[in-house]
Order: C-alpha cells, then sequence, then structure tokens
C-alpha cells in the first residue's frame, strides 16, 4: 500500500523501490536469535520447514543501496537476493550450517499453529511490558508462506549489482 501511495503521489519525487528478502548480519533483531540457534546446533523448523525464502546479508544491501544512489533508477521496483537462485529451505540453511560447525544439527519442528498460539501471547506480553516483540502473528503468516522468493535478474541488468556474501560466508561472518 505505501508504495502505491508512493507511485501514485505526483509529488514529483523521484525514488526508487527496494523490496529486501530477509535480511542478516551484525545486529539483526529478527534473524540473528535463529542463526545463533544454528550456531548451537539447533535448527527451530517452522511447520513443514518446506517454505522458500530469499536471504541478503547487510553488507550486500549496503552495497546495493550505495549502487542505486550512484545509478538512479527512478520509478523502478526491484526485488533481490543473496545470489543463491531457488531461495532456501530450513533444511538447507541447516545443512550450511552443519557443514560450518563440522557436526550435526538437531532438527525441531515446530507447527505453525504452535507458532501463531507463541505470537499472539508474545504480542499480548509486549503490549504490557512495552517491549518490541520479535515473534508476532504477522510474522508467523510471514514464515508459513510458502515462496518469499527473489529475483536478481531484473536488478543486474540495471546495475550490473551482484550480492558478494553468500548464506555459508554470511554465517561464518557472525559466528566468526
Amino acid at each position: 500500500a505505501g508504495e502505491e501511495r508512493l507511485q501514485k503521489s505526483g509529488a514529483g519525487l523521484e525514488f526508487t523501490i527496494l523490496r529486501p528478502p530477509a535480511v542478516y548480519g551484525p545486529g539483526d533483531r529478527e534473524m540473528l536469535p535463529l542463526f545463533r540457534l544454528l550456531a548451537r546446533g539447533l535448527a527451530v523448523i517452522p511447520g513443514s520447514g518446506r517454505s522458500r525464502f530469499s536471504l541478503l546479508h547487510v553488507e550486500d544491501l549496503a552495497g546495493l543501496v550505495e549502487r542505486i544512489i550512484e545509478q538512479p533508477q527512478p520509478g523502478r521496483v526491484f526485488e533481490f537476493h543473496d545470489g543463491r537462485e531457488g531461495g532456501y529451505d530450513w533444511y538447507v540453511v541447516s545443512d550450511i550450517a552443519a557443514r560450518l560447525r563440522g557436526r550435526p544439527v538437531r532438527r525441531l519442528r515446530v507447527p505453525i499453529p504452535l507458532l501463531s498460539a507463541v505470537a499472539g501471547v508474545n504480542l499480548a506480553a509486549a503490549r504490557c511490558f512495552s517491549y518490541r516483540p520479535m515473534l508476532t502473528p504477522g510474522k508467523v503468516r510471514e514464515i508459513a508462506y510458502h515462496d518469499w522468493v527473489a529475483d536478481n535478474r531484473e536488478i543486474a541488468a540495471a546495475t550490473g549489482w551482484q550480492p558478494r556474501i553468500g548464506l555459508e560466508e554470511g554465517l561464518a561472518k557472525l559466528w566468526g
């Protein structure tokens, strides 16, 4: 809705809309806790774990923003990812983590209805105790969506941008 309002505003603004996938890196509040669990050898697998999603390291996002500033793309809308065509699922992510750790990662499947219940309680507690919840009903809907896979073709063709940090290298940096 925000994108539509911007596009229809007629305010004479030049803008480029960037639709990043799940962004992770130092200081991340949402993915980092999951990646820390992976480093300890536990993968929390939401639902079937087969939902597909794209990821991007924050350094690559910053590099892309710099590129857009240098090479404006007025009125364009771009999605993008870390270079892994077809994205990831939680089993692939846990396999990457196991390879980095040099030992297996234990997988714990959590049903989506249970995640939804926990998210509802977490949101209510956040309202009572004034904190920003990580897990919310909206976040569970995102996690449960079957296809959050982005495509780099358009942005690469328009700007030449290519991501530099794949998930294995990104996790190694986080766990370093």
